[in-house]
């Protein structure tokens, strides 16, 4: 009786054709602003999927929604690329760097050159997880296309330090640490 009252009260639609009423229903009689709340902040992402009202089904040769495949690390993820004074067995001539700033995790990945870094961000991504945001410095190549495309393609968000002011780049210090590391060992 009570939700019959409801159902007439709320026939407004807020989502999909469906009524406030079936929706606070779905989500355990929630009160209806707190249902259009969560309504507005969980599909902000991502448009609508009509997979259900199709009649003919289509085979999808890519994921539609790149950004919610892979798992998600809850930190930024400081990056930096540094140049080791001698090239490995392998060619690689530079490292990238990625720190996290919560768990102060370190992942490394060789490069043959610096421009391949882009490629270092989707080993990360997939190997580890995709970052809340990546804060890195100025450096033309970890705010080039190739690493913006995937940034925006998995909602990655891009931290820049200032210029000139590398101390507000976590991983710069590790890199120190790492130094000092590999100084004490030798």
């Amino acid at each position: 009786m009570w939700e019959q009252r409801v159902c007439r009260k709320n026939k407004k639609t807020t989502h999909e054709g469906i009524s406030l009423a079936k929706w606070r229903r779905r989500l355990a009689l929630a009160p209806a602003d707190i249902v259009e709340k969560t309504l507005k902040n969980t599909t902000q992402h991502h448009m609508t999927v009509d997979c259900k009202n199709r009649t003919n089904m289509r085979q999808h040769y890519q994921s539609r929604f790149r950004g919610l495949k892979l798992p998600r690390l809850k930190e930024v993820v400081a990056t930096d690329t540094f140049f080791p004074s001698e090239k490995t067995s392998m060619g690689h001539t530079c490292l990238q760097f990625f720190v996290g700033t919560d768990t102060d995790r370190w992942y490394v990945q060789p490069l043959k050159k610096e421009s391949h870094n882009s490629t270092a961000l989707q080993e990360i991504s997939k190997n580890v997880g995709l970052p809340l945001f990546v804060k890195s410095d100025c450096a033309q190549s970890e705010i080039g296309e190739k690493w913006a495309e995937h940034c925006r393609d998995h909602c990655i968000g891009m931290l820049t330090s200032e210029p000139g002011h590398s101390w507000q780049n976590p991983a710069e210090k590790r890199i120190e640490t790492l130094g000092n590391m590999v100084i004490a060992n030798m």
